[in-house]
């Protein structure tokens, strides 16, 4: 299992020192259906880290294998990564569950800090309004949002879909709001079945 893991790291890192190498092996040897995961999906992955080359570009990508690796580490869950088209914008994820039951899971980080206090729920508003047309018609779609843990509250999402029901609110506030990207939630918001706010620790936990 060590070796596997070893070289399946090295495959997808390149190197030992790379700084997702450490989690990401810590995360297969803790568990083989992640390792099984990580395995099928090598060569995307390895293009992906090889392209994350900033250090929020990496905690992106850090963020959403970790949603992945939870989903993986449940048996009765059949993960798919990026299960549509590359030429469709879609979610991250398919996760079946029980052989039966398919969720397809997008998932964002939130770029906040602490102190940006209540524009955390603008933040997520706006995350909201460019994820929702991803969701897959007719399938129950569930975003996953990666924030700092200072920044959950029960009230966030409440919040944020609030300014989204005000349309002339955020219009009044520019900052790259029209009636054209607010009109395209309306149409797609039917599709968001769910959202969970997670916090990601930097050991790569939720």
């Amino acid at each position: 299992m060590t070796k596997r893991v070893d070289d399946l790291s090295g495959l997808i890192c390149g190197s030992p020192e790379h700084p997702l190498a450490a989690v990401l092996r810590s995360w297969c040897l803790a568990s083989r259906p992640v390792t099984d995961f990580m395995a099928a999906h090598a060569s995307k992955l390895r293009r992906k880290v090889r392209l994350a080359s900033s250090g929020d570009e990496r905690g992106d990508l850090l963020a959403e294998l970790a949603v992945g690796r939870l989903l993986a580490r449940d048996r009765h869950v059949q993960v798919q990564y990026e299960p549509r088209p590359a030429e469709t914008r879609g979610p991250d994820f398919l996760a079946t569950f029980r052989g039966h039951l398919p969720v397809y899971v997008e998932v964002t980080r939130l770029r906040s800090r602490p102190e940006d206090g209540g524009a955390a729920a603008l933040k997520l508003a706006r995350v909201l309004c460019d994820k929702v047309s991803q969701g897959v018609a007719g399938e129950m779609n569930v975003l996953a949002v990666i924030l700092p843990e200072e920044l959950q509250t029960e009230a966030l999402v409440p919040e944020a879909i609030r300014l989204l029901q005000a349309p002339q609110r955020l219009l009044a506030l520019g900052a790259g709001w029209t009636p054209e990207r607010l009109s395209g939630f309306q149409r797609s918001q039917g599709r968001l079945s769910g959202v969970v706010l997670y916090a990601l620790t930097p050991e790569g936990d939720l």
